[in-house]
């Protein structure tokens, strides 16, 4: 009876090491996917504000242009934006 009882608790002991691992590997997995999720989203969003910024870049150099040249700012603007 004893050595049953050893059985049965040696068994449960495996069981519940083995449902912790699954469990880490479970929670490793999704942790894996959730940062790679992450940096795709952060690739781009640094691609849409790395156009913005061009975009900015360009509207002001047409401006300062612009200005120096005397011709009309709103102009210089609808070619950079059409």
């Amino acid at each position: 009876m004893r050595f049953l009882v050893c059985v049965i608790e040696e068994a449960r002991a495996t069981l519940i090491d083995e449902v912790i691992e699954l469990h880490e590997r479970m929670l490793n997995s999704i942790f894996s996917k959730a940062k790679k999720t992450q940096a795709e989203r952060l690739q781009q969003t640094g691609k849409q504000i790395q156009s913005k910024l061009k975009q900015y870049i360009d509207i002001g150099q047409a401006l300062s242009e612009a200005r120096n040249s005397g011709d009309d700012p709103w102009n210089a603007i609808e070619n950079i934006l059409p």
